[in-house]
């Protein structure tokens, strides 16, 4: 039955040797890897001086499963040897990762870095040292010393002390200048009142000179004070008239007096205590007994003229 499936060309015997394996061991028995033949592997270390994972039995982990899989068995001694060393030296580096993991973890923890850090915990550098870590955890779970506590509790009562003072201070010198200030404003202002009294005074003292001046004046020519008045009153055409009336009536004497009627004065005011509402010295000053004569004038005939028009058809005004 097999003859009849065989092409001519081929025969029953027996198939050439096989290629090299897939995992790059040549005929020979070397590896790919270019590993010697005397059994020393590419790092200097001789093969059958190790476990076969590659870990020594004290770096070996309680948990790791024995090298005697199904995988690695169907492999050359030397490969599965190379395999459990790498693993090895992974499962090395992955439980370091895990020792720097909690190391780091418990750093967060005692800096107050995490959520949920505690009021007060010290803060502590990853790059401190063992021993200072230490503190710094025994401090953050325990928190600080009573010492530590009175201190800063002095420290905070001593700026607060400060402030207080200097605050109290700045209030006092504000206090301070705007006394001062208005000690000044009413200084001021005292000193402006007491000009203005010594203005009205030094005015006062100068009319009193004028008045006297013309007092003295108007008792030796009591004409020249009555003229005065009638221009200020709009009559400087009127004084011939005036002067013509009380020369007649009393000669222009201040102390002239009617014994007949009770006549007084340069106008002849009848009687003479009329004179009383131009000034209180109307018995000695000829300026208050012209003042009023003229008030007299003007309130009875009008002016002067009128007044002598009347005194020289009746004889008297």
């Amino acid at each position: 039955m097999l003859s009849t499936y065989l092409r001519p060309d081929e025969s029953s015997t027996p198939d050439p040797a096989p290629p090299a394996p897939a995992d790059g061991l040549p005929a020979d028995g070397l590896p790919a890897d270019g590993l010697p033949a005397d059994g020393l592997l590419a790092d200097g270390l001789p093969a059958d001086g190790l476990p076969a994972d590659g870990l020594p039995e004290e770096d070996r982990p309680a948990d790791d499963p024995p090298p005697d899989g199904p995988g690695e068995a169907a492999l050359p001694a030397r490969i599965a040897g190379t395999l459990r060393r790498h693993r090895g030296a992974a499962l090395r580096a992955s439980a370091g990762a895990a020792v720097l993991l909690g190391v780091t973890v418990a750093v967060d923890t005692v800096s107050g870095t995490g959520a949920d850090a505690a009021p007060g915990t010290a803060a502590v550098s990853v790059t401190q040292t063992p021993a200072a870590m230490a503190r710094g955890a025994a401090s953050g779970a325990f928190g600080a010393s009573p010492a530590i506590l009175d201190l800063q509790d002095a420290q905070g009562q001593q700026d607060l002390i400060v402030r207080q003072a200097l605050a109290g201070a700045g209030a006092q010198a504000q206090t301070a200048a705007q006394a001062k200030a208005r000690a000044q404003a009413a200084k001021a202002h005292a000193a402006h009142v007491v000009a203005q009294a010594n203005a009205r005074a030094r005015q006062q003292a100068a009319r009193q000179q004028q008045a006297a001046a013309a007092s003295r004046s108007t008792a030796r020519d009591p004409r020249s004070a009555a003229r005065a008045m009638l221009a200020a009153r709009g009559w400087s055409g009127q004084f011939s008239c005036l002067d013509a009336l009380w020369q007649r009536e009393s000669g222009w004497n201040p102390q002239a007096y009617n014994p007949s009627s009770g006549a007084f004065g340069i106008p002849q005011a009848l009687p003479g205590s009329k004179m009383a509402a131009a000034g209180g010295d109307w018995r000695t000053n000829p300026l208050t007994q012209i003042r009023w004569g003229l008030s007299y004038i003007a309130s009875t005939y009008g002016t002067p003229c009128a007044a002598w028009a009347h005194s020289q058809a009746a004889g008297w005004y």
